[in-house]
């Protein structure tokens, strides 16, 4: 008996290979009334209803692009910031060019926050807070925390490069306009 003789004889004395007929849990009527309902249920016809239900897990829009607005409407204002942190800043390596843009990420954040709070201000919908009411609030409490984390990672970082370069007997190689200098004590 060669191998494939042996595999057919296991697959036919094992139980659990054997097919069993289905057992029916419904009747035909009801599969057909099923089948009657499900042609009825096609979602939305009409372009409002498919609008209307392409929101359903809306919940508070801070991150759509109706809230980019101020960004947008202002063109000055990102480049500006990126250029002023990046100034005050002075990020020399890639952790701390890394941290500088968090850290433009967090404020352009903040402001697009402080400009979201003020559009419910005017609005007058913090009489009753929603959702989107009560996530702004929230955002507007924890960015600065992170903002003051970003600055604190990019200071000690600045901090710690500063004390190797001064402290250490033979400083690393430095690339300065493509080539390589090696500095020997």
């Amino acid at each position: 008996m060669n191998n494939e003789q042996k595999e057919e004889q296991n697959i036919a004395n094992n139980p659990s290979t054997v097919e069993t007929p289905r057992k029916k849990t419904m009747t035909e009527a009801a599969l057909e009334a099923n089948r009657r309902k499900a042609r009825k249920s096609t979602g939305p016809r009409t372009a409002a209803g498919r609008a209307r239900s392409a929101s359903n897990a809306f919940q508070h829009g801070l991150y759509s692009m109706r809230n980019y607005t101020l960004l947008l409407g202002s063109p000055g204002l990102v480049p500006t910031t990126v250029q002023n942190l990046l100034e005050e800043c002075q990020p020399a390596t890639l952790t701390e060019h890394i941290l500088v843009q968090q850290l433009i990420h967090l404020q352009l954040r903040f402001v697009q926050m402080e400009h979201v709070f003020n559009q419910f201000l005017l609005e007058g919908k913090f009489n009753t807070p929603d959702r989107a009411y009560l996530a702004v609030l929230r955002e507007l409490d924890r960015i600065p925390a992170r903002m003051l984390k970003a600055i604190k990672a990019i200071k000690d970082l600045i901090r710690k490069t500063s004390w190797i370069a001064l402290n250490s007997v033979r400083p690393p190689n430095v690339i300065e306009s493509g080539i390589r200098f090696r500095f020997t004590p």
